[in-house]
């Protein structure tokens, strides 16, 4: 005879149950639902704002998630082959306004400054007192909260994982609709809690899905055709490995999310700051209903018989996500006085899907050694268990809550500028040496591919492109600014990217140059100065930058490109 209790992860977006063996441990079934409160909010903000603008708003949603855990208890004991009233004990985690609406407390003052719980203990009550179709006198007990958004499912990812019995600095991040963090070790604990909206779990994104059979969960960009293979969940070969009919894509989950932001800087049809690139060489990048969008898997290859695209919002969303993050962790990383992370550790059912080194690259978190970058699953499932298990653990959950020093972030003077700086890719100014070989690769490609889709390079082999790829820049320019002065040297051969550029000689507008024209030819070779000033004359001007020596040195070894450069 088995002795049973629940222990229940309650995110924003999806609930999960595990039914435990309370003498052993051991996982008898698990079930998993969408959060039945969704339909009036798909964050804590929006459940907060339903709350207090509704007169029944609490009421409705405590009643859904009431209903949905109802659901998830018969469920579990249907697989396990036992009845509800079996299940003699519950524990339930999640994020403290989840807990609130889960008590029946009014999560009002959640979402205003400065953010106060109404409940910061554990909680312990019958499941009869609120409709847990479990044994009626059975206790549920919720984990108490730590400050602000940071509920009993951070304190339990932090109970499952130990950063305080350690000596190494480890930031632990919890991945969801809200980006949960702690960073610390033996000496001290800090934590934060960012919106990263629900971009990380498909909604809110174009053609975002759950993790469910047929979403797109991983994806590769080719950095020169920008063709894409990418697999989908249910289907273990990649599209580029069956027929296109068998492929049935239905949209794009997180981990695709999170391919994508390397990906699609790694092949340059993003630039740094997410903006799309200009270029034709491929129909996949095309002017979509809401600006440019880029496709990734054909109508053919999908269940829903349409393409399956990547927006220009939905870069936008990717990129206010992974910032959110990436400030938060460097602005903890300050407050403890710390450089360097000794270990990340990815906690959350999503963190196991994810590509650790692309989500570096991309600049979900800061720098790293990859070896000690890694996923642990649910934690705070793990730590819900431990706590329907231990009563110890709850008392050492009831602790650590209170050690635990909170950020609020928004009160820090330059979470603007830390948080703007991140939404580059992988960021503005931060370096990342464990991944700058991958880094200057990346660049490397992009600048070949560049070349080798210009006409004038169009006949050279990447043999002979690669010294140009290697030292090439890309310049932006605003309208109405100088690319080349008058009387200045040429020490670069300057390529029209994208944009306008007109040629002026003593103020006279000579010339307006198309996009991959050369702008200073005849410069580099005589070996002369500038002989006109040319300005950009549209609002995304960018220009490709090659230095002199290495653009000679190659007309030596193919004189018809000279020849070309003449003509052209």
């Amino acid at each position: 005879e088995f002795t049973l209790g629940l222990a229940v992860d309650e995110g924003t977006t999806s609930v999960a149950g595990f039914l435990c063996d309370l003498d052993t441990g051991r996982v008898l079934a698990t079930e998993s639902i969408m959060n039945p409160q969704t339909p009036y909010g798909d964050d804590v903000m929006a459940r907060i704002t339903y709350s207090m603008t509704r007169d029944n708003g609490l009421e409705t949603m405590h009643a859904a998630i009431i209903k949905g855990l109802n659901k998830i208890v018969a469920r579990v004991c249907e697989t396990a082959g036992y009845q509800s009233d079996d299940v003699l004990e519950a524990v339930l985690v999640g994020n403290t306004c989840m807990d609130h609406i889960f008590l029946n407390i009014r999560p009002d003052f959640v979402g205003v400054s400065p953010f106060t719980p109404a409940v910061h203990s554990s909680v312990d009550l019958k499941a009869r007192e609120f409709g847990l179709d479990i044994y009626p006198a059975g206790n549920v007990h919720v984990l108490p909260n730590e400050a602000g958004f940071l509920g009993g499912d951070n304190v339990a990812c932090v109970i499952a994982e130990e950063p305080y019995k350690q000596d190494d600095m480890m930031l632990v991040i919890d991945i969801g609709t809200n980006g949960e963090m702690v960073l610390g070790n033996r000496h001290r604990l800090i934590s934060s809690s960012v919106p990263t909206g629900p971009a990380f779990e498909g909604a809110q994104m174009a053609n975002g899905m759950r993790a469910a059979i047929g979403a797109i969960e991983n994806i590769d960009i080719n950095p020169v055709t920008w063709d894409v293979r990418f697999r989908v969940i249910g289907q273990d070969k990649w599209s580029d490995e069956i027929s296109d009919d068998l492929v049935q894509a239905r949209g794009l989950c997180g981990s695709a999310m999170i391919d994508l932001g390397w990906e699609l800087f790694r092949a340059g049809v993003v630039d740094a700051s997410g903006r799309f690139s200009r270029e034709v060489h491929s129909s996949r990048l095309r002017e979509g209903p809401n600006g440019l969008e880029f496709v990734i898997a054909w109508a053919a290859q999908t269940a829903i018989k349409r393409d399956i695209t990547f927006t220009v919002d939905d870069v936008r969303a990717l990129q206010l996500a992974k910032a959110a993050m990436y400030s938060a962790a460097k602005i903890m990383m300050r407050r403890m006085g710390v450089k360097q992370l000794d270990k990340v550790v990815l906690a959350g059912a999503f963190g196991s899907y994810i590509d650790k080194v692309k989500a570096m690259a991309m600049g979900l978190f800061p720098d790293c050694e990859i070896k000690n970058v890694y996923a642990v699953g649910n934690a705070a499932g793990d730590g819900a268990r431990m706590a329907l298990l231990s009563t110890d653990k709850r008392a050492e959950a009831n602790e650590i809550a209170r050690k635990i020093d909170y950020v609020e972030l928004t009160v820090e003077p330059d979470f603007q500028q830390q948080f703007s700086a991140a939404i580059h890719f992988p960021h503005m100014t931060d370096t990342f040496p464990h991944l700058q070989k991958m880094l200057d690769k990346a660049a490397r490609d992009r600048s070949l591919r560049l070349l080798r889709n210009m006409p004038l390079f169009s006949g050279l082999t990447d043999k002979d492109l690669r010294p140009l790829a290697d030292h090439m820049e890309e310049l932006r320019v605003r309208k109405n600014r100088t690319i080349l002065e008058s009387g200045s040297e040429a020490k670069h051969l300057y390529v029209l990217k994208e944009g306008g550029a007109r040629l002026s000689i003593n103020s006279h507008a000579e010339l307006e140059f198309e996009v991959g024209a050369v702008l200073n030819w005849e410069a580099v070779s005589n070996g002369q100065p500038h002989s006109g000033t040319v300005t950009a004359t549209e609002k995304n001007t960018r220009v490709l930058t090659i230095p002199t020596n290495d653009v000679l040195a190659l007309i030596e070894r193919v004189p018809s490109l000279g020849e070309e450069l003449e003509t052209g």
